[in-house]
């Protein structure tokens, strides 16, 4: 469950992989759930939470098998 006033994430938990704008002309936040697969204690997806909230869209959470992530690439 989301609390309605969270604390943000603190910046030395975020680190910058694609330097690219974000497309505010989405539908939604899309957040992959591959290794902590947890809602609590989860630095990346209260990450997506404090975006999905700026960006007034939905958060779409995806569960991606961590064996299929190693075939794909």
């Amino acid at each position: 469950m989301v609390s309605p006033s969270p604390i943000p994430v603190p910046s030395i938990r975020v680190r910058i992989v694609k330097d690219t704008p974000i497309r505010r002309d989405g539908d939604f936040v899309l957040y992959g759930m591959i290794a902590y697969r947890r809602t609590e204690w989860n630095f990346a997806l209260d990450r997506a939470v404090e975006c999905a909230r700026e960006l007034a869209k939905p958060l779409l959470v995806l569960g991606v098998r961590e064996s299929l992530v190693r075939h794909a690439t």
